[in-house]
This record gives structure tokens, sequence and C-alpha cells, in this order.
């Protein structure tokens, strides 16, 4: 389905542009096929499309983390001790794979590896990717809340892109999450 939406969406901008490559001597097919206007800068409608389909990975994986960090904070933990702890989160864990992995690969993806998320801190969130995945995760923790992560670069050009989720424990001792945050999405 997504194939056939991808091919239609091709067609309609090259028939769009029919009209609009007369006028400019062929350039605006290029750019609305994706060929983009480098020297302006421009990725290209389908290039554009391509990338936030990549980047959904991420939104996906750090609503996940979040998720899991929410549920860890709900839950009652039991210390070496026998005593009750306190509601709190799992420790940090840092970016995996590390960055750039996924780049090295001719696919420029990483494979999925089950050993990647062996860690305690991915076991207590329940997170693992279990797809080939172009993103690298971190989860940041303390006593006051927790930042879950997602780094990654798309096209392989050395410019990463960011997504975050923060969750603050206030003064209540209740967990609020924020906003999911972008920045250099399409990198």
């Amino acid at each position: 389905m997504a194939r056939i939406f991808l091919v239609l969406a091709a067609a309609m901008l090259a028939i769009g542009c029919e009209k609009k490559q007369e006028a400019a001597g062929g350039a605006a097919l290029a750019v609305a096929a994706g060929g983009g206007a480098p020297e302006q800068g421009g990725t290209g409608a389908l290039e554009e499309y391509k990338l936030k389909s990549m980047a959904t990975e991420a939104v996906a994986s750090v609503r996940a983390m979040a998720t899991g960090a929410k549920t860890y904070f709900s839950e009652d933990h039991v210390g070496p001790d026998g005593q009750l702890l306190k509601p709190g989160f799992p420790p940090s864990a840092p970016l995996t794979p590390p960055l750039g992995t996924c780049c090295e690969r001719k696919e420029k993806t990483c494979a999925p590896d089950p050993k990647l998320w062996e860690a305690a801190t991915w076991k207590a969130l329940y997170f693992e990717v279990r797809d080939p995945f172009r993103y690298s995760y971190e989860f940041v923790s303390s006593e006051k809340g927790f930042t879950a992560r997602a780094v990654g670069d798309l096209d392989c050009d050395g410019k990463t892109g960011t997504y975050e989720i923060q969750g603050t424990v206030g003064s209540s001792g209740d967990l609020a999450l924020g906003p999911l945050t972008k920045q250099n999405e399409l990198e």
C-alpha cells in the first residue's frame, strides 16, 4: 500500500509539474521529484517525505521509552535489603548502539541485535528494537526525572537529528511527561 501511494504521489507531482517544466526549462520537475535544488539547500518533496517516514522510528521508540519509564516509576521496587524503594527510574544508559554505527553498514541501517538491549535499563523500560533501525537510543535519569532520546543521521552526512521526551517529578511526587521535541528532524 505504501509503495502504491509513493508511486501515485510521484506521478501526481510529475503531472503537476509538466506545465511548470516548460516555463522553467525543466528545473521544476527535478525539484518536485526529489532532486531538489542543492544550490538552494532544497531536499525536494519526495526526499523530504522519505526522510520523514524514516523518522517515525525515532518518534515511536522515544514514546515507548517514556511509557516504559512511566510504568517503572509507578511500580513498587524492593532494594537488596528487602525494603521498599521510593519511586524512581532505572539508571542511565548510553547511546545504544554508539552514534554512527548504522551509517557504517552498507545498508545504512543497524541490524536488530537482542544483545544490544540486554542492559538492565533497557530491560526495566521494556525497550528493544526488533527491526532494522537508523537511530541510537539513550536514557538519562536522575531523582528528579528522565530524558528518553533518539539520535540519528538519516542521510549519513555527519549531521544528526534528535528526538526527546522528558519526564519530571513534581513537588507532590507525581510524574509529568513533556511533549516530544525534535531538533534537526530531517538529518
